[in-house]
């Protein structure tokens, strides 16, 4: 990342104190926290390790006509460094039927050959293994609504628009929350716990000519899964799903559109004091090969 990324997170991380004057309203009380799951399609009313190794078997698509999962393929080489066809590069294919299958393709290196159906949520199972009631919380009440994007990490954004996920994690680190790094368009509530937000780079990075000028934008689907100690520390976290395609809006031209790519995560998100933006908890496992189209990140 060169000299003027890091100005504009010197900035913004100057401007969030001032931004967010009333993120100390909130009081964590003692527990204990039990762990709460509320997204439906886990199909889990509990962290019960039985239910959990159950659904990891469960076949998939675990319902009838439901997409199946995608192709996992592992290739000779770093296929960012090829000018020749992806498919000349694979060196194996297979096709998971469970979550078992497909995390343990993940873990001995095969990446999904297109959309990634499943990914998600094989690893919210994966990580509800670890879910433990909490001792002391700072998120329990916590929903998805336009004050959310003052508290929420940027990181939740995927790294979408322009290959930025290491400015996004420096963001993380430093605990400059969404809408100081990114310009909020619209914030669209889904019940309490989903959102869907539309955002623009704030430093106002632009591609195209003179008659298309394209200015950077994204929007975001993100969801609360679950609410857990996920790391052992006895403080309550966040398990959330994220989903984001890079926008377009054509200046000249007054419309927009949505690229045909997306971006998707599950994170633990956290913080350890009533007054502090969230954080997701070892962001530095996101920084893989996969994750970063060009070129590995290089710190301030």
């Amino acid at each position: 990342m060169g000299t003027r990324a890091r100005t504009i997170l010197q900035v913004v991380a100057f401007a969030t104190a001032a931004a967010l004057p009333w993120l100390g309203a909130a009081v964590a009380e003692e527990g204990p926290y039990p762990v709460r799951i509320v997204a439906p399609w886990l199909e889990l009313t509990s962290a019960d390790a039985a239910a959990i190794e159950a659904r990891f078997e469960q076949p998939l698509p675990p319902h009838e006509g439901m997409l199946p999962p995608s192709e996992y393929v592992k290739y000779s080489h770093d296929r960012r460094t090829s000018k020749g066809p992806y498919d000349e590069l694979v060196v194996d294919r297979a096709k998971p039927t469970t979550c078992t299958e497909l995390m343990a393709l993940v873990d001995a290196g095969y990446v999904p050959w297109n959309e990634p159906v499943y990914l998600d949520h094989c690893t919210a199972l994966r990580l509800l293994r670890r879910a433990r009631p909490a001792r002391i919380s700072y998120v329990r009440d916590f929903v998805m609504n336009s004050e959310a994007v003052d508290v929420l990490p940027v990181m939740v954004a995927n790294g979408a628009l322009f290959d930025r996920l290491c400015e996004e994690y420096i963001a993380n680190q430093q605990g400059v929350p969404w809408s100081v790094f990114d310009k909020v368009i619209e914030v669209d509530a889904i019940g309490r716990y989903t959102m869907d937000v539309s955002t623009q780079r704030r430093d106002g990075r632009m591609e195209g000519d003179n008659d298309h000028v394209l200015i950077g934008g994204g929007q975001t689907l993100v969801s609360i899964l679950a609410w857990a100690d996920f790391n052992g520390d006895g403080i309550e976290d966040l398990l959330v799903d994220s989903s984001s395609h890079p926008l377009t809006w054509k200046v000249t031209l007054g419309s927009a559109f949505i690229h045909s790519s997306s971006f998707s995560n599950v994170y633990i998100l956290t913080r350890d004091a009533a007054d502090a933006v969230m954080r997701v908890v070892d962001a530095e496992r996101y920084l893989t090969p996969d994750k970063l189209d060009y070129e590995p990140c290089v710190y301030p």
